[in-house]
């Protein structure tokens, strides 16, 4: 039930922008209510953690920040929303790497230098 997700992955926190679709009927029980992001690394048997997002006022798009990630591991992430009847099928398929932490220290000391 998403239109759309881009994932910006760091070194220890992922931000997920997700879009959501057009809700055609204008109906309480119709409208989002919530969005879900589960996620895990990508090993097995590993332990699956949640974000939630409240959506409100009818909004579009919702950003969703992952923390506590560690650095060039590989993860999982899946996404539903809810409404008032309950939630939709999970959306899976979202998989990212965190990246290098040098290399994000690099980085940010050379956009520091440019500016």
């Amino acid at each position: 039930m998403i239109e759309n997700a881009s994932l910006q992955p760091g070194a220890t926190q992922a931000i997920i922008k997700i879009t959501l679709p057009v809700v055609k009927e204008k109906h309480p029980l119709f409208s989002l209510t919530r969005v879900e992001v589960s996620y895990k690394k990508n090993v097995m048997l590993s332990t699956s953690f949640t974000e939630a997002v409240m959506i409100e006022n009818e909004c579009r798009e919702v950003s969703v920040v992952l923390n506590n990630l560690l650095p060039q591991t590989q993860y999982k992430c899946k996404i539903r929303c809810f409404n008032k009847n309950g939630p939709s099928n999970w959306k899976s398929g979202f998989d990212f790497e965190t990246t290098d932490e040098e290399m994000n220290e690099l980085k940010q000391e050379e956009n520091e230098e440019i500016e």
